[in-house]
């Protein structure tokens, strides 16, 4: 079965890589050659393959043991728009997700795609992994600290911000230390 053309989306992975989704079914990459990429069904067992090249199917075997479960689909589609949101806004991530969760409510098609989010407790973690990946990291010690000529001078060029070291600070007046 040659270039056919059905209707495929890409959508992340926990991983990091791209799950396809095709007929509400969901494959994960079992090997990659060159621009060839060869799926399996994500369900452990389920024998059906989906072979793609340059983003077009090649080959689909429709022998799946299983039904298609397009409510476990939209949620893993609703998680990754909800970790794009957390890497985007600077609300709290408990926050947006009580946000996401009450909009997807108040739509009345959703009632059993909503059975099949996770709750918080069990999501919180890729949801804070999510924000800390845009975060700058946290200095360990005072010398990672950099800040900028415009925190640590004055209007007129003077130092503002000054750090003295542990031995040399009975050496200066108190009014000059800043502590931090």
């Amino acid at each position: 079965m040659a270039n056919v053309q059905v209707n495929i989306q890409y959508i992340p992975n926990a991983q990091g890589g791209e799950n396809l989704v095709h007929e509400e079914y969901k494959f994960r990459v079992k090997n990659r050659k060159a621009e060839r990429v060869y799926w399996r069904c994500c369900i452990k067992g389920c024998p059906a393959t989906l072979n793609t090249h340059q983003g077009f199917t090649t080959k689909y075997s429709r022998n799946h043991n299983h039904v298609a479960n397009p409510h476990k689909v939209a949620v893993d589609k609703f998680l990754v728009a909800m970790k794009t949101k957390v890497q985007e806004e600077t609300k709290a991530v408990c926050a947006i997700y009580q946000e996401e969760i009450s909009a997807l409510r108040s739509d009345r098609d959703s009632g059993e795609m909503i059975r099949e989010i996770p709750t918080f407790y069990s999501c919180c973690a890729s949801l804070y992994r999510a924000r800390a990946k845009i975060l700058p990291a946290l200095p360990q010690t005072r010398n990672d600290i950099q800040l900028p000529d415009s925190y640590t001078k004055t209007t007129s060029g003077d130092d503002f911000l000054l750090h003295a070291a542990a031995d040399t600070r009975k050496s200066l007046p108190s009014r000059q230390i800043i502590k931090c």
